[in-house]
């Protein structure tokens, strides 16, 4: 299991398209927890991941316009 956090601006749909990027990898989410960070918004997510997968996700993540960080 490995813990991924994301801090995102809250523009409309930018939430699911960060969880559409695990769940189209047929990944369980068996974690997912997300709240206001300072004046961002931040998720955090637990998966099950290979290191091809983290490095398919952290490329997708970082491609939706809104996301201001990816860590893991």
């Amino acid at each position: 299991m490995q813990a991924f956090h994301i801090r995102y601006r809250n523009t409309q749909g930018t939430l699911m398209r960060i969880l559409n990027a695990a769940s189209r990898r047929a990944l369980d989410l068996p974690s997912v927890m997300a709240e206001p960070a300072e004046r961002d918004h931040q998720v955090t997510l637990t998966l099950d991941v290979n290191q091809k997968q983290v490095g398919q996700l952290y490329r997708e993540w970082y491609s939706i316009a809104d996301v201001i960080h990816v860590g893991a």
